[in-house]
């Protein structure tokens, strides 16, 4: 079977197209992603800076990076903050 040239310019270029469409998308979303670490780790900044020693602020920024955004630390917020804290009830 034989296929004209036409149909395989035609081919290549609708692939051409859907990839770079792809390549776009994908960029978009790494971008969003490191936003919203980039956010995240600020927080756990100014967490640090309100609870001082309290506060394991390294360890809230490694979590930021392995959740990869997906929850923002809120300093005003219990639920995302409780593991983050030393236990230091002298």
């Amino acid at each position: 079977m034989f296929v004209s040239r036409k149909a395989v310019s035609s081919s290549l270029l609708v692939l051409s197209i859907l990839l770079a469409l792809f390549l776009v998308r994908a960029h978009a979303l790494s971008i969003d992603v490191t936003r919203k670490v980039g956010i995240c780790i600020d927080n756990c900044g100014h967490c640090k800076e309100m609870y001082h020693d309290y506060f394991k602020g390294g360890l809230c920024a490694e979590f930021c990076q392995k959740l990869r955004g997906r929850l923002i630390i809120d300093c005003g917020d219990p639920h995302t903050l409780l593991p983050f804290f030393l236990e230091r009830l002298e």
